[in-house]
């Protein structure tokens, strides 16, 4: 076959026609890919003090008609221990809030896992997940009434593993019910503060700091102080720490629009979005001295 011109040309008109129709099949491909059908949300965890608590919705469609969306209906919750069906979850008070039995505890070196099935939705299960050693915290203490007031909390690290904790508390006083000072991105978990893992502290004992407000005005307007603070401190799971940093990630990035592609959350929800996580804790309560 000789090759002249007319030739040459045709066949480039040819590959540029097939390029650029292998890009046209690339990009609606990608678009046909992303599926919005509605799937469970699932936000839960299990912890030696509350239990398993489970917080289940439906997910939010890109383009809709109205700002309401229904609860879904027929919700059921297995709870499994060592791949093991344990027990189903029973319905709270509050909406979309499902909760272990009263008398079941949550014990570390065993997996967990929950599936969530609900009418006209596609069932969803978490991954395992385990829960952690309860913190090595010797001392938690409370330094100066006037402001500032500084909470400090003494803890070793265990060097054998990579260890994730929280640190917040929570102000009580006579005539006010529960203040939570410190807030996260997510209203179901318990509200966190400091957040961290072992990178720089592993195996080493150390002191956390925190700057804490103890301080609030009464009704009449004046300056007075709380009765006591609630200090708890966790060891989290991993699968908890990457879920709230990616939250912080995407709080930052969803609103830049130079950013080339928005932050996304993590999830550990097969079939649906969300987590079911672990942690453990320690509880302090320290009375304040007026």
């Amino acid at each position: 076959m000789e090759w002249n011109f007319k030739t040459i040309i045709i066949t480039v008109l040819i590959v540029e026609i097939c390029i650029s129709a292998c890009e046209i099949d690339t990009e609606i491909s990608y678009e046909l890919r992303n599926d919005f059908s509605p799937r469970l949300f699932v936000e839960g965890y299990v912890s030696n003090i509350d239990g398993v608590k489970v917080f289940v919705k439906q997910s939010l469609p890109p383009i809709r008609t109205d700002s309401i969306i229904p609860q879904p209906e027929g919700v059921k919750i297995k709870f499994f221990q060592n791949n093991n069906f344990l027990f189903m979850l029973n319905k709270s008070d509050e909406d979309g809030i499902y909760v272990s039995p009263e008398n079941f505890k949550a014990i570390q070196g065993v997996a967990y896992h929950i599936e969530v099935e609900a009418r006209n939705l596609p069932m969803v299960k978490s991954s395992a997940v385990f829960l952690p050693d309860l913190p090595m915290v010797d001392t938690v203490f409370l330094t100066g009434i006037v402001y500032p007031s500084y909470l400090e909390a003494q803890f070793c690290d265990n060097k054998t593993q990579t260890n994730y904790y929280s640190l917040w508390y929570y102000v009580y006083a006579s005539d006010k019910k529960e203040e939570e000072y410190l807030n996260t991105s997510s209203n179901f978990y318990p509200q966190l503060g400091t957040i961290f893992d072992d990178g720089t502290i592993n195996g080493v004992c150390t002191t956390i700091q925190k700057q804490v407000n103890i301080r609030y005005l009464t009704k009449d307007n004046k300056i007075t102080y709380a009765d006591s603070i609630r200090i708890v401190f966790y060891s989290i799971s991993e699968d908890f720490y990457k879920y709230l940093k990616s939250i912080s990630y995407w709080d930052f990035s969803h609103n830049d629009m130079w950013q080339k592609y928005p932050a996304t959350v993590y999830s550990n929800i097969d079939g649906g979005y969300g987590l079911f996580s672990t942690f453990s804790g320690k509880q302090f309560h320290i009375p304040i001295s007026k």
